[in-house]
């Protein structure tokens, strides 16, 4: 069976990110959601597909056109440039905002499971029917700050350059598409960070973050 790995590996660089978003799209299809989220390649191919969305969105809103140029096993997880400037190396390192608690290879697997009794029995398949339990949801939005600042800790470590752009995919589930907005965009974040920009990505919207030049985050945080 094909993976993620594979299929990254044997990438024609450069390669625009709509037609990577493609092939992504294409190889799930393919793979069952739980199969694909064990794929020790799957974690990876989120993060290339975060920043490949995110490329997509900014090139709409400011008319540019980028291609990508290199995908790295480490940090930062691709390299781009805008078509037309070869000598420019840009590059992304992308990170998931995800409910408190929530697990998505466990997720997947109930949805498997519901699956394979639904086809046995001849009962439809409703995957929306396997929903967050409620605890997971009710204290998102107070727990925004903490969740914001765990994921921005764990991108500290490493040394990104002076060129890479920070995108912070928003996988929240509580919120609804106003207050999300509206919260986003008044968010600033609680610590200096190594990033020549930094954007939420929810859906199809870019929200640019707001930087602090002296604050660190506490442990309290």
């Amino acid at each position: 069976m094909a993976t993620i790995d594979n299929l990254l590996a044997t990438l024609e660089l450069p390669i625009g990110p709509d037609v990577l978003c493609q092939k992504l799209s294409d190889f799930l299809k393919k793979r069952d959601p739980y199969d694909f989220v064990a794929d020790q390649g799957a974690k990876k191919a989120r993060e290339v597909w975060i920043a490949s969305r995110f490329l997509l969105a900014h090139a709409k809103e400011f008319r540019r056109c980028y291609e990508i140029t290199k995908l790295t096993t480490e940090a930062p997880d691709i390299e781009y440039r805008e078509k037309g400037t070869p000598h420019e190396s840009l590059s992304i390192e992308a990170a998931e905002l995800l409910s408190p608690g929530y697990k998505r290879a466990e997720e997947y697997r109930k949805n498997k499971l519901e699956r394979e009794l639904c086809e046995k029995s001849g009962r439809q398949y409703n995957p929306t029917a396997n929903v967050l339990p409620q605890e997971f949801l009710e204290n998102e939005k107070n727990q925004f700050p903490s969740i914001a600042s765990e994921v921005l800790k764990s991108k500290l470590m490493n040394d990104y350059g002076p060129n890479c752009t920070l995108v912070l995919y928003v996988n929240l589930w509580l919120f609804g598409d106003k207050p999300i907005h509206d919260f986003l965009a008044v968010y600033e974040l609680p610590v200096r960070v190594p990033f020549r920009e930094v954007w939420f990505l929810y859906k199809e919207a870019l929200i640019p973050v707001k930087k602090r030049s002296e604050t660190i985050i506490s442990d309290g945080a």
